[in-house]
């Protein structure tokens, strides 16, 4: 995969951009489900990514932690996952990209246009159906009435044009 320079260049964790030092793994399912729906409600326009095998300190600096391959064998299935737990669908993919000759896992999710993304099915106690999260900055915060209020009537207006409506 070949990351957006911006992210190559030292972009700094923001709404569309999470890094996260290791991969998530069987018991980091609720962490990624968690962090996929939070990305794809950001108030950002275009793509957004989790870069997996990168830490980035308060001050920019960067460490590596290489991805193994196994990672992105399927187990767990990653994109899968999100497909079977997350409503309306999302456009997700999880591959290798290198950096400085380091092996990282890119997850980038585009076209999220169906907001709000929230999650269709219960995957625990603490992540259950109809839950919604958003990333402002750098954090994944639970959606409440009012924010998920504003999405759907964004996602209306946006896709009912007044010149389609007739009345009478």
């Amino acid at each position: 995969m070949q990351l957006p320079a911006r992210i190559i260049d030292g972009c700094a964790p923001d709404s569309g951009t999470h890094f996260r030092k290791k991969p998530y793994g069987a018991r980091g399912t609720r962490e990624l489900l968690r962090d996929v729906m939070a990305l794809s409600n950001a108030e950002v326009d275009g793509p957004r990514y989790i870069i997996v095998g990168i830490e980035v300190d308060g001050a920019g600096g960067r460490s590596f932690y290489p991805v193994s391959a196994g990672d992105f064998d399927g187990k767990p299935d990653y994109v899968s996952l999100v497909h079977d737990h997350i409503e309306p669908e999302l456009d997700i993919r999880y591959e290798r990209a290198y950096i400085n000759g380091q092996q990282i896992g890119c997850f980038e999710i585009t076209d999220c246009r169906e907001q709000p993304y929230m999650m269709r099915i219960d995957y625990s106690e603490t992540l259950r159906r109809g839950d919604a999260y958003m990333r402002v900055n750098t954090a994944a915060l639970k959606m409440g009435r009012a924010q998920l209020h504003s999405r759907f009537r964004a996602h209306f207006q946006n896709s009912v044009s007044a010149n389609s409506l007739e009345i009478g």
